[in-house]
């Protein structure tokens, strides 16, 4: 008498538990992963390992043609132009067709990146630095 499939006694797993029929969504899942594992686990020599770029954030123009002045993108240097004629936050976002909110954001990054507290000594760095030119 020859031992059928069904009177084999059945192969269990790791854990004691008795695996999925082949080709089931669950044991795929289950070979996957654990492919992954391994291949983790293999160690790779620094000499070869591949360190991913840094991406950059921004992909708006910058200007910065002297190391010692500031980057302003070219919406922030259109908007200290607006500070310079006086423009209020609700005047620079009625003009640049932005919320309100949006106008503040960039008078608060122009002051940061000017090193400045107010936006009349942002004006007046920029005047003396030739920023608005």
């Amino acid at each position: 008498m020859t031992p059928s499939s069904s009177t084999r006694a059945p192969e269990l797993t790791a854990d004691g538990a008795q695996p999925e029929p082949a080709g089931t969504a669950k044991t795929t899942k289950v070979r996957n992963t654990r492919a992954l594992l391994a291949v983790r686990s293999t160690s790779v020599p620094a000499a070869h390992a591949v360190r991913p770029q840094p991406r950059s954030r921004s992909r708006r123009r910058t200007f910065h043609a002297d190391p010692a002045r500031p980057a302003l993108s070219s919406r922030e240097l259109e908007i200290l132009r607006l500070l310079a004629d006086g423009a209020s936050n609700p005047d620079i976002s009625r003009a640049l067709y932005i919320s309100r909110r949006t106008a503040e954001h960039h008078v608060e990054h122009i002051l940061t990146k000017l090193a400045v507290t107010s936006r009349t000594a942002a004006v007046a760095y920029a005047l003396t630095h030739e920023l608005l030119s």
